[in-house]
């Protein structure tokens, strides 16, 4: 079987915490306007934050950071003068 890779949104316990606050802040915007406004209030402004999120969530992963490369260093020289390879 082909290993798979799990996509995850949220790269760091940053992000996942950022993500947290925001969820709490889209809720209560709409519990706010339904209370304030009435029901349809409450429906627009869900429609207009959900809508935002999405287009934000789109744009933000179209293109995805690229892994950093590693650069290796030349092994240094032994002090000793031995080679690393072993004869025997």
């Amino acid at each position: 079987m082909a290993e798979r890779t799990t996509w995850n949104p949220l790269r760091s316990e940053q992000e996942a915490f950022q993500f947290l606050i925001g969820a709490i802040a889209y809720f209560a915007a709409i519990v706010l306007a339904s209370v304030l406004g009435g029901v349809w209030a409450g429906v627009a402004v869900f429609v207009v934050l959900t809508a935002a999120a999405v287009a934000w969530f789109v744009r933000r992963n179209r293109h995805p950071a690229a892994k950093e490369e590693v650069s290796s260093r030349a092994t240094p020289a032994d002090p000793r003068g031995c080679s690393s390879s072993r004869r025997r």
